[in-house]
């Protein structure tokens, strides 16, 4: 990701006292960039780094709370996804898999990148793509199996955040501070739409 030097020293001279966000692809690569452009003497005053997921849980985290909801931790994840797998039938496709660390994540990030672009189970057997009928099943089973364990254990994973901080902003009138994006930042789905609120 290209480094928005001249960016963040223009916002923080421009905005001095105003409340900034720096969107950043991690806090640590947030950091840096600030401690490089503070060491060429701008000040960086008010200015906080945020990755996508930090800044939604941010504005989400309300509705959270009055919720009872706890943002899903990985661990949880894993072992969530684990109980799921047990559900899928025996003779399907992926429980003739064995469910080691690498099967587990690439699922973990299978499931969650449908979760963040919308995609129901219905969409996934209907765009078919270049899966076969009963993998698509098994991976409509796994989303229709995560939304009721995140239902049941009052758990809200990533995409659930985003969407409630889209709905949070959508009913703001202003929103206070500025929020500095890369322009080689990329999001899509959720993210994107809770980045254009």
């Amino acid at each position: 990701m290209e480094f928005p030097q001249e960016s963040i020293a223009d916002l923080c001279r421009d905005l001095l006292i105003d409340q900034k966000w720096l969107l950043a692809p991690s806090l640590a690569i947030g950091t840096q960039w600030v401690d490089y452009v503070a060491r060429q003497g701008v000040a960086c005053i008010n200015l906080q780094v945020a990755t996508c997921d930090t800044l939604a849980c941010e504005w989400a985290h309300t509705v959270l709370a009055e919720g009872g909801l706890t943002v899903l931790p990985p661990e949880i994840d894993t072992l969530l996804l684990r109980a799921a797998w047990e559900e899928l039938p025996a003779d399907g496709y992926l429980r003739r898999l064995e469910p080691s660390p690498g099967v587990l994540r690439s699922l973990q990030q299978t499931i969650q990148d449908l979760r963040l672009h919308e995609i129901s189970p219905d969409q996934l057997l209907q765009t078919g793509g270049d899966g076969s009928p009963q993998r698509l099943q098994e991976l409509g089973s796994l989303l229709q199996i995560r939304s009721r364990q995140l239902q049941e254990y009052s758990l809200a994973d990533r995409a659930d955040v985003l969407r409630i901080a889209i709905d949070v902003l959508s009913r703001q009138t202003a929103v206070p501070g500025w929020l500095l994006i890369p322009d080689s930042m990329e999001a899509a789905g959720l993210e994107q739409k809770f980045l254009q609120q």
